[in-house]
């Protein structure tokens, strides 16, 4: 298991479908730490540390996107592991 940290940038009809308490049930689901927002541009943020393996099926899944989202662009930064998140939360 190698530990890793990224942040994943959402963009396309992430806002008001689900899409925040998607990520978090992924998240959760993947033994990952960290949280997700909405950002004023109407796209979500969000940022996860884990294993590296859960962190790219994370992202896979956020790339599908849940029933009720269409997204049209994600990038992913990979960054250190820091291990400063003790969960993974939804910011308002």
């Amino acid at each position: 298991m190698s530990l890793a940290a990224a942040k994943i940038h959402v963009t396309g009809t992430v806002q008001g479908v689900g899409f925040r308490f998607f990520c978090l049930t992924k998240a959760r689901n993947l033994n990952l730490k960290g949280w997700v927002k909405n950002l004023a541009d109407y796209s979500v943020l969000s940022t996860v540390e884990g294993d590296e393996d859960s962190i790219k099926t994370y992202f896979n899944l956020l790339q599908e996107g849940s029933p009720s989202s269409t997204v049209t662009h994600i990038d992913i930064v990979w960054m250190s592991y820091t291990g400063q998140f003790d969960s993974f939360k939804i910011i308002h």
